[in-house]
């Protein structure tokens, strides 16, 4: 099956307690949303063939892997309420390790929140 990866791990801390894991386990996605330290949601997703398609489509066109290895403030200084992420993906031929911490995101980043939702059908940001 061409179309699954051999590794796809995400993680976006929102903000204060509020925080989101994908992990894929070579058969399903394990999803943990938490808000507030509080773990709110736990699902095991098989997503379709169509939903994988579109999500390769996506992170294809969003150029996800040439995305730099580390996003951060060009001040350097910590944002208390930035946020931090995390993204590591192999696909076929294709590999992706990027993070990004105090607000920082790469060009995209939007779409590539949507296509993790799109794929999941159970985040509700």
């Amino acid at each position: 099956m061409d179309y699954l990866p051999t590794k796809l791990n995400a993680n976006i801390n929102f903000d204060r307690g509020n925080y989101l894991s994908i992990d894929w386990d070579g058969k399903l996605i394990h999803l943990c949303k938490f808000a507030g330290m509080q773990q709110v949601m736990q699902a095991e997703i098989s997503p379709s063939l169509a939903a994988w398609h579109r999500f390769w489509t996506e992170l294809d066109a969003i150029e996800i892997w040439s995305w730099d290895k580390q996003y951060k403030s060009v001040t350097g200084e910590r944002i208390e309420c930035g946020g931090s992420w995390s993204v590591s993906i192999e696909y076929g031929n294709k590999k992706i390790y990027s993070e990004g911490r105090d607000a920082t995101y790469p060009d995209r980043f939007d779409r590539y929140e949507k296509a993790l939702v799109e794929l999941t059908s159970k985040i509700d940001r």
